[in-house]
């Protein structure tokens, strides 16, 4: 019985002791992204502070899943806007990427970066990418503010309406430019 007691107390130390700051860090970004039905609210992103930067900088920049990856770049955007902000504009730039990490990335652009720059980011991924990514680029410029819905009318104010629906939700968020 005493070996027994001996043995299980030597197991429980390792599995029983606290969590060392950097490892409680890691834990719960794991399992943050590992959460498939529960979505995690930014304030608890939020809550991990600058000291899960470099991990979700890691996750982002690798080659991981992509849904994995969007949700690591939506996360740093939080917690660590100017490690973000390259990459976002880096991600939502480059055509090779997926669409859930352009479209995480295009967030995260005008989450990171003044309203002005991100503009300038976003304008050519509404003239170049697919409608989904178009849509969710039009959503994330009218996020920006009034820069942004700016520049969302004047790239469709000569689009035929057909042209314009990948646009129509974003559009419809923003003041309208004619008189009542």
């Amino acid at each position: 019985m005493r070996r027994f007691a001996l043995l299980l107390l030597l197991a429980l130390p390792a599995a029983a002791a606290p969590a060392a700051p950097d490892d409680k860090v890691k834990q719960t970004v794991e399992t943050y992204l590992n959460s498939i039905d529960v979505p995690i609210s930014d304030a608890r992103w939020t809550a991990l502070g600058p000291q899960a930067a470099p991990l979700l900088a890691s996750i982002a920049e690798g080659d991981g899943l992509p849904s994995r990856r969007a949700k690591a770049l939506h996360a740093l955007s939080l917690v660590d806007a100017a490690r973000a902000a390259p990459l976002a504009v880096a991600d939502v730039a480059n055509p090779g990427e997926p669409l859930v990490v352009r479209s995480a990335a295009a967030r995260a652009v005008a989450r990171t970066l003044p309203p002005a720059e991100a503009v300038r980011v976003l304008r050519p991924v509404l003239s170049s990418a697919t409608p989904p990514l178009q849509r969710r680029a039009a959503e994330a410029l009218v996020s920006v503010g009034p820069e942004g819905c700016t520049a969302l009318q004047a790239h469709t104010a000569r689009m035929g309406a057909e042209a314009r629906t990948p646009f129509s939700g974003a559009l419809a968020r923003c003041p309208s430019t004619t008189p009542p």
